[in-house]
């Protein structure tokens, strides 16, 4: 058993348990084994990015007009993200690549999400004034 998971003398009560402030203050210190949760934020911005896409998917066979348009920057993330999938494959430690780690949240699975809203927003957003209404609607 390490130091963390042991109560300090000083918080633990007479029938060995540990008293509320102290368990309190454990489970918000950063190195503690129990610490807050931090995934999230990334875990509803995946589910969101989720259902948008099946939304988007249905927008598409409905009208090819939301078509992602064809440019370099396009097939540029395109083919890196392709790219990211073969080192996620060709990986020594997969499970580590696919998913990242608890503390980042960045492996090729947070990656491909961030590349699914890219294309949706490029395909939806075509204009300057639908940017600027997107990025004023986010910072009021």
């Amino acid at each position: 058993m390490n130091q963390l998971s042991q109560p300090r003398a000083d918080c633990v009560d007479s029938q060995g348990w540990a008293s509320e402030p102290c368990s309190l203050l454990r489970s918000l210190s950063p190195a503690s084994p129990i610490s807050r949760p931090r995934s999230a934020r990334p875990s509803f911005f995946r589910v969101g990015v989720e259902i948008l896409l099946v939304l988007y998917t249905a927008l598409v066979f409905l009208d090819s007009r939301f078509l992602p348009p064809r440019s370099p920057l396009l097939w540029s993330v395109v083919a890196y993200l392709a790219l990211l999938l073969v080192a996620t494959i060709v990986s020594l430690d997969r499970s580590r690549s696919w998913w990242g780690t608890l503390d980042r949240m960045e492996g090729a699975f947070a990656i491909l999400h961030y590349g699914a809203f890219f294309i949706m927003l490029a395909s939806l957003l075509r204009t300057q004034k639908d940017w600027v209404v997107f990025f004023t609607s986010l910072w009021p």
